[in-house]
């Protein structure tokens, strides 16, 4: 286990805050168990053992809320399945004296992003002849050379959307239909991971019932506001087996002689 830092940013980071506390701490534990460049093997029992040893947790559950929010990234090399964290080396700062311990993340080459940010500093110390030896010049451009282009480094807006409808491909049929009906639309990629867990249940019943609360006014609280909870927080409690809430007033359900 290696030392790593916690910034002050993490307690408020938008995605973070969303996570369960339990998904949190493993965060912070894969942050010690990953090699300098944020990688590591996707073991869930190794990392179970090393991050919370006496605990009853289902580490699996945990690395796919993560990664749900794309705080983890899972991949494979070689047949062997490995997990990256994106933000890592914007963050850390590892020792020099670190090695990178595990093959790189297809689409990934460092500080998080897609682009190649170039060799990474040398932070191991410097003689002082070494410092006075090197030379203090800026970068040099040819006459030929084209000056450098903002734009250039955008990325294609057309290579964006194919991005984005190979995201959106990866939605199953029924699924879609679940988002369609659910009156809540957040958070759809951890909705997603959600539903997948679900196991041994007809999409068809879930489908039914959102459709059944929805138009039973099943969200409806007592002083007549909606309070309709995310689509995940609503899979992962299997609220779809929740009894629909009736429709009629309290006089209605009195017998004649009371009213």
């Amino acid at each position: 286990m290696r030392a790593r830092n916690i910034k002050p940013g993490f307690f408020t980071n938008e995605e973070l805050v969303e996570c369960t506390p339990w998904a949190r701490l493993c965060f912070i534990g894969l942050w010690s168990m990953a090699d300098r460049c944020g990688r590591l093997e996707d073991r869930p029992k190794q990392i179970k053992m090393k991050i919370f040893p006496a605990d009853s947790i289902d580490t699996l559950e945990l690395l796919d809320e993560l990664c749900g929010h794309e705080l983890v990234v899972r991949y494979e090399v070689d047949g062997r399945q490995y997990l990256y964290i994106p933000g890592f080396e914007k963050h850390q700062t590892p020792h020099y004296k670190e090695q990178e311990k595990y093959p790189a993340c297809p689409g990934f080459n460092g500080n998080g992003g897609g682009a190649n940010p170039g060799p990474k500093p040398d932070h191991r110390p410097k003689s002082p002849r070494q410092a006075q030896d090197k030379p203090k010049t800026g970068p040099v451009q040819t006459p030929d050379e084209p000056p450098l282009n903002p734009e250039s480094l955008i990325l294609n807006p057309e290579s964006r959307e194919e991005k984005k409808a190979t995201k959106v491909a990866a939605y199953t049929q029924a699924f879609e239909v679940f988002w369609a009906e659910y009156p809540k639309k957040v958070k759809k990629k951890y909705a997603f991971s959600c539903w997948k867990k679900i196991k041994g249940v007809d999409a068809l019943v879930i489908v039914e019932a959102i459709k059944a609360q929805v138009a039973g006014d099943h969200f409806r609280g007592n002083d007549g506001k909606q309070y309709v909870p995310n689509p995940s927080t609503w899979l992962n409690e299997g609220q779809w087996e929740d009894e629909i809430k009736s429709q009629t007033n309290g006089d209605d359900e009195l017998p004649p002689e009371l009213r």
